[in-house]
């Protein structure tokens, strides 16, 4: 009987724990500045609040280097209806000491059909067009439907994206993780992100 109600509260907590670790992930990626935040505080800052969570960012499920930065969370439960399987993933991309990209991606589901992610950069690359023909800049904020099955609704930022748009695309729904039944929708992953209308620009495949 004991057994029995221990792994119950495996199954039922084990979800929770991995939600609670994503978040700490989360908060390391809204607290990182693009262009910003030196590759020095961030490293800082990923031992200081990663260590005590089972996430080491040099070791474990990390691939540390010079220019790049790995980490991942996954809720492998995964019992229909009850916690979904599901992964959060973040990376930050490093240039001459500097974050110049990050980016957060989750997918739920046990086919990932619920899945998107959220990158800021420098500057978002004008999307491919024909040779020899000028195109306008793409606009600071982009976010809408890719579909394809492991990127679904995606958000893609620059620096000269207000702050007001920023905040919005980094509030990441992780109960997504851990709700009965899974979400819906992957709308419901960024539910503050404002989808931009149909657009010239496409990001490169």
């Amino acid at each position: 009987m004991s057994l029995l109600l221990l792994t119950a509260a495996g199954v039922c907590l084990g979800p929770v724990y991995e939600r609670w670790r994503a978040g700490q992930l989360l908060t390391l990626l809204q607290q990182t500045k693009v262009g910003v935040t030196t590759e020095a505080e961030f490293r800082r800052a990923a031992t200081k609040q990663l260590r005590f969570i089972g996430l080491n960012p040099v070791e474990d499920e990390a691939r540390s280097s010079d220019d790049g930065f790995f980490q991942s969370v996954s809720n492998a439960i995964a019992l229909e209806k009850l916690a979904p399987w599901s992964m959060f993933v973040a990376e930050v991309a490093f240039d001459k000491g500097i974050v110049v990209r990050k980016s957060a991606s989750i997918a739920v589901g046990n086919g990932a059909e619920l899945a998107g992610s959220v990158t800021e950069c420098l500057q978002i690359p004008t999307g491919g067009g024909l040779e020899g023909e000028e195109l306008p800049p793409p606009p600071h904020h982009l976010a809408g439907y890719e579909y394809n099955p492991w990127h679904r609704f995606y958000i893609i930022d620059d620096v000269g994206a207000t702050e007001a748009e920023k905040h919005a695309d980094w509030h990441i729904n992780l109960a997504c993780m851990t709700k009965f039944g899974g979400c819906r929708d992957a709308r419901e992953l960024f539910p503050d992100a404002r989808i931009t209308s149909p657009r010239q620009w496409k990001p490169d495949k």
